[in-house]
């Protein structure tokens, strides 16, 4: 997802003053008790794009300037008078001129364009102060298009400039070339109404009596739509409802990043919502009323850009460390970023940092192994930092542990924390449901272990539920839904440790394909679907197999009562009446072809279809024989055999043994069980005594042993 970066409409206004003109009255400068006039000039006030609407973007109907002096103290509410906007509509730009009269003592100007004042608020400074004052003004939808922009330490003899941005955010809705779907409209869901006028650098900007509402279908057209900050966290967020023309279909669209993550609605900001493919047959929903109660949309896909930034005037020196915190349950390469920028600079100077160990954790072996107290770590042009991490050998009784680094640049310093620990458990509990009841509800109950590091949530946590949609009951939070490679995962956010329960309801009869929750710090965890009345196969487990066909792997399930169990699935050979008893069982199981993985399934009487995925490790299992495979050179015009008494050699020379020539152009050897598949052997030679020694040299050529196995010939090639 593009991430483009720009003004989005920011106001420029010059303003001129010179000493002489301000403190000489016979320049024409005009002084009007202990205020004196201040002449500006409106430069190019950028649109997005034409809106044909009283009071748009472009349109600049008053700035007022909220006057203080040195200390803080308002000196009162002055409005400009605009003497001349000119309002370009094939550019969509605006620039004019204007004057204003300003306290002599003004040293701090808060600059505001169309804000609608109440009677004569704040023309007369009554005790006000700048903190008191300029944090409670707020704008709500009925006045939209204000702008803000400050000025300190202001010199009345120099130009004076300043950037104004708008306080509020805008969506757009299109769909992508090519896409079948026209957009007959589009309005918001659960969007802020209210926003503050000044903007507090760091942070969002949303006023404690921030109010927040539906759009109503009245409101569903292409026009730009408008909204203030706001967090958009997962459990209230702000969503389109987009029209599709037409076809009386309405669909509800999540404003999402390329995580999966909600954007957070911050002013300045356009939020680009571009329908780039909708599924043959997708339904939406009925009515723009049902568009707003539904669960977001997963067969529509969309790309949501969040386009430009908000222009920063900070000073100061910047150090900025992402991630601070990192989670390894298995060895693995930290990663992070650290860019210094000096002085407000927007070039960084990276050779400033410095990356030194705080300390290595408390394992018997350092986790970031080669680190000592006197080592520093490098730090790119780019920012980048690396460093090896590992875990014990052993870690099945591994509690967390960590280790830290210090990032210093001058006086900054930021902390980066490398946690380990073994695997995490979700330890998802079995659920019980009954037989030809849609729609019952059923708790799928899961734990975040209470050790696990609070710094690194919350989290996400994937959930293939087949068979089952989230099911709308208070105090439950709605879910993201995530299509990957075809298949919709609910994301649920879990923000604190403990046990969580998320209620569930059925939409098939029989549910033959377990939930499932994944994340990358746990172990996949599966929820045993039990019908009432049957039993079900528990604690099922398989593989990995190995990679040639006729190899085996043992699967692993336990049984509440004895029964005839078959066993088949992809790439295995199926197990009729397999004698299952009581408790565990282990069966010996025999794959059919080369690489096999898949699914599994077990049926039994009086049981519901059990069902376990197996991978492939990848290895031979057995030592793996080619006898009188072909071994030929390449040469002018084809291929020849490569003569008996020519000494080859194969690399790496542990991979195999028996190494033989049985005849001219043909080989014979044994590759060694436990070696992977995907390794490479390496053939080479020199040839000498060829006609006219045209193909005198050195030949070699390599492949995969995966690829020896189902094509053992070796063809030779020149070097």
């Amino acid at each position: 997802m593009k991430r483009i970066i720009y003004i989005f409409s920011a106001i420029l206004l010059t303003f001129f003053s010179c000493t002489d003109e301000v403190l000489d009255s016979d320049s024409g400068k005009v002084i009007v008790g202990n205020k004196v006039q201040l002449n500006f000039r409106v430069n190019d006030l950028p649109d997005f794009k034409p809106v044909t609407r009283a009071g748009s973007e472009t349109q600049v109907e008053t700035i007022s300037l909220m006057t203080f002096d040195a200390s803080g103290n308002f000196l009162g509410r002055v409005e400009a008078k605009v003497n001349q906007i000119n309002e370009n509509p094939d550019s969509g730009t605006a620039s004019g001129t204007g004057s204003a009269l300003v306290p002599i003592e003004t040293s701090t100007i808060h600059f505001i364009a169309n804000y609608d004042w109440k009677d004569d608020a704040y023309v007369i400074p009554e005790g006000e102060t700048e903190i008191s004052l300029m944090s409670i003004l707020t704008s709500d939808k009925t006045n939209f298009y204000v702008a803000w922009g400050c000025v300190r330490n202001v010199n009345l003899s120099q130009t004076i400039a300043v950037e104004m941005l708008r306080n509020y955010a805008k969506v757009t809705v299109e769909a992508a070339e090519g896409c079948d779907f026209v957009v007959g409209g589009f309005a918001l869901s659960h969007y802020a109404t209210k926003g503050t006028v000044v903007a507090e650098e760091g942070s969002l900007n949303v006023p404690a009596d921030c109010t927040f509402e539906n759009h109503k279908k009245e409101n569903c057209n292409t026009e730009p739509k408008y909204m203030y900050e706001y967090e958009n966290t997962y459990d209230r967020q702000t969503s389109v409802i987009v029209e599709r023309k037409g076809k009386n279909q309405f669909y509800k669209i999540q404003l999402l990043d390329k995580e999966g993550t909600p954007y957070p609605i911050e002013r300045n900001y356009v939020y680009r919502v571009i329908i780039n493919k909708i599924e043959e047959g997708a339904e939406g929903s009925p009515s723009f009323e049902a568009a707003l109660e539904a669960s977001p949309t997963n067969n529509i896909y969309v790309e949501v850009i969040k386009e430009a930034s908000t222009v920063s005037d900070k000073t100061g020196n910047k150090l900025i460390v992402d991630p601070v915190f990192h989670l390894f349950v298995n060895n693995g390469t930290l990663k992070f970023n650290a860019n210094y920028y000096p002085a407000g600079s927007n070039s960084t100077d990276n050779g400033q940092i410095s990356v030194k160990l705080v300390h290595n954790g408390h394992q018997q072996n350092p986790i970031l192994p080669g680190i000592t107290d006197e080592t520093t770590l490098t730090v790119g042009n780019d920012g980048i930092i690396t460093a090896n991490v590992e875990l014990p050998a052993n870690r099945t009784n591994l509690s967390l542990d960590s280790a830290m680094l210090r990032v210093n640049a001058g006086v900054l310093t930021r902390i980066v924390t490398v946690f380990i620990s073994k695997q995490y458990d979700f330890d998802p509990q079995p659920v019980s449901y009954k037989e030809d009841m849609l729609g019952q509800e059923v708790p799928l109950t899961f734990t975040i272990p209470s050790d696990f590091p609070t710094s690194l949530l919350p989290i996400k946590c994937y959930i293939k539920a087949d068979g089952l949609n989230p099911a709308k009951v208070a105090g439950q939070k709605d879910m993201l839904v995530e299509n990957r490679n075809g298949s919709i995962y609910y994301v649920y956010e879990a923000e604190t440790t403990g046990t969580k329960t998320l209620i569930f309801k059925t939409i098939q009869d029989v549910i033959d394909t377990y939930p499932t929750i994944t994340n990358e710090y746990f172990a996949d965890g599966t929820f045993a679907m039990n019908m009432e009345g049957k039993s079900a196969f528990t604690n099922m487990s398989a593989g990995p197999a190995f990679y040639e066909n006729g190899s085996t792997f043992t699967l692993k399930f336990t049984m509440e009562s004895d029964a005839p169990v078959t066993i088949s699935g992809n790439g295995i050979v199926t197990i009729q009446n397999f004698p299952g008893k009581a408790g565990i069982n282990e069966v010996t199981v025999t794959t059919n072809k080369h690489g096999a993985i898949g699914t599994i399934q077990l049926a039994a009487t009086g049981y519901l279809s059990g069902r376990i995925d197996y991978t492939n490790n990848y290895i031979l299992q057995k030592d793996y024989q080619i006898t009188n495979a072909n071994l030929k050179r390449s040469r002018i015009g084809g291929t020849s055999n490569i003569d008996q008494n020519v000494a080859i050699t194969v690399t790496p020379a542990d991979y195999i043994t028996g190494f033989m020539r049985p005849s001219n152009g043909k080989y014979s050897m044994t590759i060694r069980a436990g070696v992977s598949v995907n390794e490479e052997l390496n053939f080479a030679c020199h040839i000498t005594g060829t006609v006219l020694g045209l193909g005198d040299g050195d030949y070699a050529d390599s492949k995969k042993i995966s690829e020896l196995i189902t094509d053992s010939s070796m063809t030779l090639g020149k070097q």
